[in-house]
């Protein structure tokens, strides 16, 4: 059976960016089996939310499914560590009840933006330390938010957006593909918001961004990434995720 990828994110677009980086580096740097076909790490892993939520659960949605838990009489976790520990507690601790018998292993991707507020990331390290030998636990932690790690890995492709990303540049004193971690989590009308700054260099499309993100190579973006958590996410993969999938015979 395939293994068990439980996502826990804020949307679509993140489940998409997220797992797809992540099957990326994993048959950029994964097994000698996945080198020789690629097109087998399908087949391999499985990505979903948790019980009743195809491929993602939203953070919104996991109190809701605490609270539907055992015919609905919920489930009841430690309350230690505050709001956001006690959250990420419940779907950690919902993934290690909901596994299927018979998994390889399973894992869960906890994907959010950290809003400029860092130690978010730190409860969710904390939190691993709990379930070390239980669950494989991956953080894809976006500083300031999932727009940052999109604007590490855009490369102009035309004189049109060689020409946005000079005014870019000029408007915010520096290069927003290298200090992206620079850029405001809120505020849409200020010019380091960096959903604007991603938006005026793509022209508003996300397909765009998304396609970057699959073409820059993994050391660039290790290199831009190192304070936005992106190149935290690439080693977790290497890390934590490509061990898991090495053991597939």
């Amino acid at each position: 059976m395939p293994t068990d990828i439980v996502v826990i994110c804020e949307g679509p677009t993140d489940f998409r960016v997220v797992t797809a980086l992540a099957d990326r580096v994993v048959r950029e740097h994964g097994p000698e089996w996945l080198a020789e076909d690629p097109d087998q790490l399908a087949a391999e892993r499985e990505y979903r939310g948790l019980k009743g939520d195809p491929n993602y659960t939203p953070w919104r949605s996991v109190k809701e499914r605490a609270a539907e838990y055992n015919g609905g009489r919920g489930l009841r976790t430690l309350s230690r560590g505050g709001a956001e520990y006690a959250t990420t507690r419940k779907a950690v601790t919902l993934a290690i009840l909901q596994r299927e018998p018979g998994r390889l292993a399973d894992v869960i991707i906890l994907s959010r933006d950290t809003d400029g507020d860092t130690a978010r990331a730190q409860s969710w390290r904390d939190l691993r330390e709990e379930f070390q030998g239980k669950i494989g636990v991956l953080i894809a932690a976006q500083h300031p938010k999932l727009e940052a790690w999109l604007l590490n890995a855009f490369e102009p492709e035309s004189s049109d957006e060689t020409d946005r990303l000079a005014k870019q540049r000029a408007a915010l004193g520096f290069d927003p593909r290298i200090g992206a971690h620079k850029l405001a989590a809120e505020g849409r009308k200020g010019r380091r918001n960096a959903k604007m700054v991603l938006a005026g260099l793509t022209a508003e499309s996300f397909e765009r961004a998304e396609s970057a993100m699959a073409a820059t190579p993994l050391g660039t973006l290790r290199e831009r990434g190192t304070r936005t958590g992106l190149a935290g996410f690439i080693e977790e993969v290497e890390q934590r995720l490509i061990p898991i999938l090495s053991k597939i015979p």
